[in-house]
């Protein structure tokens, strides 16, 4: 496993060239620079001290005394191998970049998702995509070949393609499209994250972890860290043999769609078997 980390946003000349000094190959546009390093690299805590010196800072950071603070983007993001993944009874799906917007419709009478595919067209090299409310679509020669498996709270639901660039907005049919694309979900929804883990509200103050409603789920070990693995007490999970897919109790998008979707190892076996390619990310079973 491997962590990197992304800084992006910081501006000025004497800035850039004090830090293009120490990672040579980092991007530099007319604005700003952009600047990836394994968490490892020693180099990183250099730029971070060479930034807050030009005034800059994560919003995260203690601020800088007698300075009007200057903000960053700071992120960081977990790389995985077969040697971190195979040993896990749970993973994480996580969907590949998209290429168009899907939103979570709030017109659909059944709650659909609806996908814009009028915008930027459909991304049929990818086997599954991440939605812009946190759920997955996977195209239908996915859905025929998932579908068809004995795979335990397994779900797919139809969605609905549409054109948002008129108003109002216009809803179509696959048929007159395409083939269609599906969510892959589930019916089980899984217990609160365990309390190792923190769980804020949409104003990123911290709440209890049975809050039910839209929430940011934070690794206390490393804040900057966008996709948490999540980490469950196994004295609240359901038997393990019970279930090959389950939704995340915490939602950080709309609450139908938005869930994080947990599978187990024999699902990721099956996707891996068809030919299918996703980004998993290891869920830690805590005792208790």
């Amino acid at each position: 496993m491997r962590t990197i980390t992304r800084l992006t946003g910081i501006r000025g000349d004497a800035a850039i060239a004090r830090l293009s000094a120490i990672v040579p190959e980092a991007e530099v546009s007319v604005l700003s620079i952009f600047i990836e390093l394994d968490e490892g690299d020693p180099r990183l805590k250099r730029v971070l001290y060479v930034a807050r010196e030009f005034g800059w800072q994560d919003r995260r950071d203690p601020p800088i005394e007698g300075r009007e603070p200057r903000y960053y983007r700071r992120r960081s993001w977990r790389v995985y191998d077969d040697s971190d993944l195979d040993p896990c009874q749970l993973l994480t799906m996580e969907g590949l970049v998209a290429d168009f917007d899907v939103i979570a419709s709030s017109s659909s009478k059944d709650e659909r998702l609806r996908v814009d595919v009028d915008r930027c067209g459909l991304p049929e090299h990818l086997d599954v995509s991440i939605t812009g409310g946190s759920g997955l679509i996977v195209p239908d020669r996915v859905y025929r070949v998932m579908h068809a498996l004995p795979l335990r709270r397994l779900l797919f639901r139809p969605t609905v393609p549409y054109d948002r660039r008129g108003w109002p907005e216009r809803e179509s049919a696959w048929e007159d499209i395409g083939p269609p694309w599906w969510e892959i979900t589930s019916d089980l929804k899984m217990p609160p994250v365990a309390p190792s883990l923190m769980v804020l509200d949409h104003k990123k103050k911290p709440v209890d972890r049975s809050y039910n409603k839209l929430t940011i789920v934070k690794d206390p070990t490393n804040m900057y860290l966008g996709r948490p693995e999540l980490r469950y007490l196994r004295s609240e999970l359901p038997p393990l043999d019970s279930f090959d897919a389950a939704l995340s109790y915490e939602h950080s998008g709309c609450a139908i769609h938005g869930a994080r979707l947990i599978v187990s190892q024999r699902l990721r076996r099956a996707w891996i078997d068809a030919g299918f390619k996703a980004d998993w990310m290891p869920v830690h079973i805590e005792e208790g």
